[in-house]
């Protein structure tokens, strides 16, 4: 009997469960309704873990161990799989349970021990990525993309947590050259996409906006506004940009000490993004209506007082 490697097993686990999945008619529906094609499945290998002591048994007959099963997780303390009626990832193993409505705290269930450390389909050799929350996100954005012919690969994470400091690592010495993030359109969401922006070692960070409560799955899966993800794509927003934007709907524009306030508070995230574009500070000076043109350092506002501040349209 061959002695296969920890990944090799991992490896046999997941072909298991493809072959499960293209004899499962009721798994295979249920990604068709998340927006899956038939080529993406047979692509990425998703699965469908039936559960009992299918994969067991199944890697039993290879010669692997009972312990060693145990040990990576792919077997239980009674001895049948970990996984059962779920849609199944690879590296890491990820089993996503079909029952969409359920509420049990088990609806995604990891082993972290078959983690290779990467991002979900993720490449040192592409030049620009999109990286998304999940990956049925991650299904309906490349399905999108790609039939649209619109070169973006697309990573994901496990979730808004995902992101960790060994991806920073391995993006700081790939080739990419351009990041777009979008991740769900609700405010955790939208904070998460901020922060793991600001943790991403390139110059070129862009934050592609998602409906209002929604992920891309919900919002794009039906394939129904395809074109509106790609508008999105394409309208995305430089993060301090998109940072600015966010800040400045809080302010009150009739009034000079809210609009103090919100510049001293924000000098820095202004200075950046100035430095990056000059024509966000054209667009600072419209959305605030205020004249920081004909300042000699529009820093100098930062230390003015209200009376001191000329708006358009105000003696």
């Amino acid at each position: 009997m061959k002695n296969y490697s920890k990944q090799e097993v991992f490896d046999l686990a997941q072909i298991y469960y493809h072959q499960c999945l293209l004899e499962n008619k009721v798994a295979l529906q249920y990604l068709y309704q998340r927006g899956a094609t038939l080529k993406q499945i047979k692509k990425h290998q998703i699965g469908y873990a039936p559960g009992g002591k299918k994969l067991t048994n199944h890697l039993l007959k290879k010669g692997i161990e009972q312990k060693r099963l145990k040990s990576l997780q792919l077997t239980n303390k009674r001895g049948n799989d970990f996984f059962f009626d779920r849609i199944m990832f690879g590296s890491p193993l990820y089993g996503r349970e079909i029952k969409g409505d359920s509420g049990s705290p088990y609806k995604h269930l990891y082993n972290f021990k078959s983690d290779k450390g990467i991002l979900y389909n993720y490449s040192s050799h592409y030049k620009k990525i999109l990286l998304v929350e999940g990956h049925f996100d991650l299904l309906t954005a490349e399905r999108i993309l790609q039939e649209n012919q619109f070169g973006l690969p697309v990573v994901s994470t496990y979730g808004t947590n995902g992101f960790q400091e060994k991806h920073q690592d391995q993006i700081k010495e790939s080739s990419i050259e351009k990041f777009y993030i979008a991740y769900d359109g609700d405010l955790p969401g939208i904070k998460n996409a901020i922060r793991v922006a600001k943790k991403i070692p390139l110059d070129e960070v862009y934050i592609v906006s998602v409906p209002k409560g929604q992920d891309i799955n919900e919002a794009y899966g039906s394939g129904e506004r395809d074109d509106n993800f790609l508008g999105s794509v394409k309208a995305a927003k430089h993060l301090h940009r998109f940072e600015l934007e966010l800040s400045i709907q809080a302010v009150n524009r009739s009034s000079l000490d809210s609009i103090l306030i919100f510049l001293n508070r924000n000098s820095e995230l202004i200075e950046r993004a100035v430095s990056y574009d000059r024509s966000n500070l054209e667009w600072l000076c419209e959305e605030l209506d205020i004249d920081l043109l004909k300042a000699k350092k529009y820093q100098d506002l930062f230390s003015e007082k209200p009376s001191q501040v000329k708006m358009k349209g105000v003696s």
